[in-house]
């Protein structure tokens, strides 16, 4: 199940809106409130677009990966 918590923290390191980023996937606001609350969770697809969005990895979003600083550098090489 993917970490909402994780989705949120990166939406806010990259100064996101929710809106802006459920517009960039192709789900509503409202979905994406539910993932970031933990209530829903998501097709593969999304899952991937939501990575590619995020500029970090599926590991990070389904909270396999731990390391953050990881994910800082993954960002910084895909911008």
């Amino acid at each position: 199940m993917i970490r909402g918590d994780r989705v949120r923290e990166r939406r806010k390191a990259l100064n996101m809106t929710q809106i802006e980023l459920a517009n960039a996937v192709g789900i509503k606001q409202g979905f994406l409130s539910q993932v970031e609350a933990g209530k829903r969770d998501v097709s593969t697809d999304t899952l991937v677009a939501l990575a590619r969005m995020l500029r970090t990895t599926l590991g990070h979003l389904l909270g396999v990966e731990e390391n953050d600083e990881d994910v800082e550098v993954l960002a910084a090489a895909v911008a």
